[in-house]
């Protein structure tokens, strides 16, 4: 899978929108000429309102994988890379994350969560680093069985993950913020 979300150049029945139990995101990104957004900038009142806004592939993967997203974010923002063998539905139907992993790239480097619905996240690794706000980077993850090598800005750091499921979907989430994403590619690598 290899896609640019510049205007005409994707196709979105490749992707599944899926909320979270968290965080309503039902609302779709906004197209710009080069890019997709989860917020009209010009319509924001303050740094802490934002669109929840994620995007799972359809297609299934197997580790060993690699994911890879060109993304930025404003003040406060957190662009973010998802894993997820676990969807389940709201109560109304929708489709939500239940048991997933975030690789989430922010000002001061990234964090790695593991999420499970509305259950507590665990924070299972991190990365700290300066990365600069209102610039397009490459955020990157080598899958691998129990662990994922995660690369952001020239770092590079291998993260223990051992409930990391070995077949998977994957995508991208707008989270806090206003995120930009450029492209999203996943691939198995044999």
């Amino acid at each position: 899978m290899n896609i640019s979300f510049a205007k005409g150049d994707w196709d979105k029945d490749l992707f599944e929108q899926i909320t979270s139990l968290r965080t309503d995101g039902r609302k779709p990104f906004l197209q710009e000429d080069d890019s997709i957004v989860n917020d009209d900038v010009h319509d924001r009142q303050d740094h802490m309102t934002y669109n929840y806004i994620s995007l799972l592939s359809k297609e299934w993967f197997n580790a060993p994988a690699r994911l890879e997203t060109e993304c930025s974010f404003e003040r406060f923002g957190a662009p973010l890379l998802v894993l997820s063998d676990d969807i389940i539905q709201t109560e109304d139907g929708y489709p939500a994350y239940g048991h997933h992993f975030e690789i989430v790239a922010f000002e001061e480097g990234f964090n790695v969560w593991e999420l499970n619905g509305r259950d507590k996240p665990i924070l299972s690794g991190k990365g700290r680093f300066p990365v600069p706000a209102g610039t397009f980077f490459t955020l990157s993850a080598a899958i691998r069985e129990g662990r994922a090598d995660i690369t952001l800005c020239g770092h590079t750091e291998t993260i223990s993950l051992p409930t990391l499921p070995a077949r998977f979907r994957a995508g991208i989430t707008a989270c806090e913020g206003v995120n930009r994403f450029r492209s999203f590619n996943a691939a198995e690598e044999h």
